[in-house]
């Protein structure tokens, strides 16, 4: 799903070095996404992250990107860590489980108005982690069971996403690899597009 307006509205960004920040609520798959992303592989342990940074070289369209991933903490309370992160990010991704319902309300509740204190014109991408629990009719995940009734539908991300200015919404199983490589599309396409500066000098957001 891409959320872009029209192209006059924004300015190309040339780059092929591109910072990513990875955002979301605690156990939102942020790990296991930025491992998945520089490995090519699955990590399962879980382990709370306070900061971590991954890099890996991907190529898109047949153009190599370096992508310096940064993995935040996900409480909410840690905010001053995360922010020593988020200088000069070319692109921001917000995670939450498909399967979570609240991490998806915090998209908007937290996340969103966190990213535009310190990023107010840097484009981000909703991602939903966890896509492997919409092929099971159970699924254990955290230690909990995941019954695929509550998995939250596209259409309403989508919705949500173009409501509060995404470029974009992926779905993504850091565990199967699904949505991996339209994500990494997704993020190095939403990277090189920056809302231009107004002569009022007001946040042009996107639509």
């Amino acid at each position: 799903m891409n959320a872009r307006g029209s192209s006059a509205k924004y300015q190309v960004l040339e780059s092929s070095s591109l910072k990513c920040c990875i955002v979301g609520d605690t156990k939102s798959g942020k790990t296991a996404l930025a491992y998945r992303l520089q490995a090519q592989d699955f990590r399962g342990d879980y382990s709370a992250t306070s900061f971590d940074n991954y890099s890996v070289t991907s190529l898109v369209d047949g153009t190599p990107y370096h992508l310096s991933l940064f993995d935040t903490a996900g409480n909410h309370e840690m905010v001053q860590l995360r922010s020593l992160s988020y200088d000069k990010s070319d692109v921001v991704l917000v995670c939450f489980s498909v399967a979570d319902p609240a991490m998806f309300v915090n998209v908007e509740k937290f996340w969103v108005n966190e990213i535009r204190s310190y990023l107010p014109r840097t484009p981000f991408l909703l991602v939903g982690t966890h896509l492997d629990v919409k092929d099971q009719r159970t699924s254990i995940a955290e230690e909990s069971v995941v019954v695929a009734d509550i998995v939250i539908p596209s259409t309403r991300v989508s919705d949500m996403a173009s409501r509060i200015g995404a470029t974009g919404y992926v779905e993504c199983s850091s565990k199967t690899g699904d949505g991996i490589e339209e994500l990494v599309k997704e993020l190095v396409v939403a990277a090189h597009f920056r809302p231009k500066e107004n002569k009022s000098s007001e946040c042009c957001f996107i639509v």
